[in-house]
């Protein structure tokens, strides 16, 4: 299936989770800076879990910036997310999943 910027933002306002992150295995960065941008929207923690992989791990320095961006909103909107646990200190700033 071929994957598109208007696809994805389909997803994104149907909030189908399950086919934007599958499609974060698209070779094109661009598509997956998109895709983070939305993820961050989201706030699901599984959202937050690709996010925190891409940032880690993806090959593209831009796309793991815009899963740091994305990480930093669902930080900013914490207090809307019950599943989702701030955990601060002084070192670094981080969400941790909860499982329900």
């Amino acid at each position: 299936m071929l994957i598109t910027i208007s696809r994805i933002q389909k997803w994104g306002k149907e909030r189908n989770l399950i086919k934007l992150i599958d499609a974060l295995n698209t070779p094109d960065a661009e598509l997956r800076k998109a895709i983070c941008l939305i993820l961050g929207e989201t706030k699901s923690a599984d959202a937050l879990l690709a996010l925190r992989y891409l940032q880690e791990n993806d090959a593209d320095v831009f796309v793991q910036m815009t899963a740091r961006k994305s990480i930093a909103f669902m930080i900013d909107n914490v207090s809307e997310i019950p599943h989702i646990q701030y955990v601060g200190s002084e070192s670094r700033t981080e969400l941790s999943y909860i499982p329900a």
